[in-house]
Order: C-alpha cells, then sequence, then structure tokens
C-alpha cells in the first residue's frame, strides 16, 4: 500500500484452512498496477497452520490479518473484514481465485469515478477452460438478474456507501449470499460489468459443485420471489427457476443433457447481452 492515509480500494478475502493457497493469492493481489489500496484479510478460525503463513507473508506483503476466535462462516467474516476496510470501494477476492489482468482494478476505479450513479462493477471470467460472459450494461444486467448471478463475486467492485445502504451479506443465507446483496444494490444503484476476462475461478470437483448447485435451488427460488418486484422479467424467471426444479428430477446432475442445456442456457444469456448491446 502507498503512504496515502485513506486507501481508495479495500481488498477483503476470507480464509478458512487454505494455507497452501494463501501465498500465491496475496502475491495476486499485490501484482495489480493499482496502489491506492489495502489488504484486508479475515482468518476464519483456521485449524491448520494459516496463522504462520500469514505471519510470515506480512514480512514480504503489506496487509491488515483479522482473526475470528472461532469458524463464523464466509457471510459473517466478509462483513466483518468490510467493517474493519477504510476505502471508498470493496473489492473481493476468495482465497484460491486469481485475477488475471493486472490492470483490473485501475479500470473498473476509473470507471466507477466516472460512472457515479452506478454502485458495482465486475467483469466476465474463466472457469477451468471455460470462459464465462456477463452482461455489461445496467439495463442487460437487470434483464437477467432474477434468472441467473450476472456478476462473477471475485471480480465485483463495491461502492463501499452502497454496500453498507444495502444491508451488507445476508448471515443467514447459506448460499447465494453475493447474488442477494446484487439484488439489494440494484435497489439503490446502478450495474455494470467491464468488457473482457479479467478473473479465472477454480473449478470445483463436479460432485462437490454438483450437490451445492442442488442444495441452492431451492434457496434460489425463495429469493427470486423476495426480489421479483424490483426487476424485470419477473414471470419468465419463474418459469426458468420452475424448469430447473423439475429437470433436475427427471435428468441426473452433470449427465450429458444437464451439460447441454447448461451450454445452451449460458450461450442465450451471451448473445442476449450481445444483441442488446449491438441495439
Amino acid at each position: 500500500m502507498n503512504n496515502m492515509s485513506l486507501p481508495l480500494v479495500s481488498i477483503v478475502m476470507a480464509t478458512y484452512n487454505r494455507a497452501d493457497q494463501l501465498e500465491p493469492t496475496i502475491k495476486n493481489i499485490f501484482e495489480q498496477d493499482y496502489n491506492a489500496m489495502e489488504v484486508v484479510i479475515v482468518n476464519d478460525g483456521s485449524t491448520d497452520n494459516t496463522l504462520s503463513v500469514l505471519n510470515m507473508l506480512q514480512n514480504t506483503f503489506d496487509f491488515k490479518v483479522i482473526h475470528n476466535k472461532k469458524n463464523e462462516g464466509l457471510q459473517k467474516s466478509l462483513n466483518i473484514g468490510i467493517q474493519h476496510a477504510r476505502g471508498k470501494y470493496i473489492a473481493r477476492i476468495d482465497d484460491h481465485d486469481r485475477w488475471i489482468k493486472k490492470d483490473k482494478l485501475s479500470k473498473q476505479v476509473s470507471f466507477l469515478e466516472s460512472n457515479p450513479e452506478v454502485g458495482i462493477v465486475g467483469t466476465s471470467y474463466k472457469s477451468g477452460e471455460k470462459t464465462i460472459q456477463n452482461p455489461l450494461s445496467d439495463s442487460e444486467i437487470r434483464n437477467q438478474i432474477l434468472m441467473r448471478s450476472p456478476f462473477c463475486h471475485v471480480s465485483v467492485l463495491i461502492v463501499r456507501t452502497i454496500f453498507a445502504k444495502a444491508g451488507g451479506y445476508d448471515e443467514s443465507l447459506p448460499y447465494s449470499e453475493d447474488w442477494d446483496l446484487w439484488l439489494k444494490i440494484g435497489r439503490i444503484a446502478q450495474f455494470a460489468n467491464l468488457p473482457g476476462i479479467m478473473v479465472s475461478i477454480q473449478e470445483e470437483d463436479l460432485s462437490l459443485s454438483g450437490d451445492y448447485f442442488l442444495k441452492q435451488l431451492p434457496l434460489n427460488r425463495k429469493i427470486i420471489q423476495k426480489y421479483n418486484k424490483d426487476y424485470p422479467r419477473s414471470k419468465r424467471a419463474y418459469l426458468y427457476h420452475q424448469f430447473l426444479k423439475f429437470f433436475f428430477i427427471i435428468f441426473p446432475l452433470n449427465g450429458a443433457v444437464h451439460r447441454l442445456m447448461k451450454r445452451f442456457f449460458l450461450s442465450s444469456f451471451a448473445l442476449s447481452s450481445n444483441r442488446n448491446s449491438a441495439q
């Protein structure tokens, strides 16, 4: 961090028992070409050697560590980290993901400084070998947000005052806390994504991610019902989520039909964004 009394960007990361991932992730953060920043890491009650690794890395990198006495979970840990953040903007990164463009933060800061009506800006991303395109404009994002999360969590830069007005992460949610936060932010500010792939997320084991996905579905339907009056295409979103409910009763997760439909829907969302951008 530079010598500014207050950083413009606070980068917040929560970590739990991933000591082997910390050094490459922290090194990745400090490879950004943007210097007006601070890094806040919440050690969420780790029982491995996370503490000793963080202490060692502080000899090389300038970051703040907050230690939870017990494992509080991602949602509460992120809220704790952001409470200790001083920046005008909040950036997120997880302890196993990477920012693959060194000018990610500088481009996002420049965008938000020039567009004060926007409360959150993200990017598209890579998941393993797959590229996921996110819609760019506020209207495009609103047209998709009841059907899918149009932001990659570790790509976003959020205006801290908007985060606070939205109420932060809902600590009662076991999943989809990021999607819920976007939906709250959209009530009080505009959305945006920058073009280009700037983030790479780790592709989880299929059996683990599949179980996680199935557990999310009922909760996602409840979240959509909560916000359906705030966004367009609510009837289409209802039908889409009802389709998913019955689809996975009939077809197994990660089977051939599921993979085909997943590619179809992702392509449809990307084509819709591109078509709207061209108009």
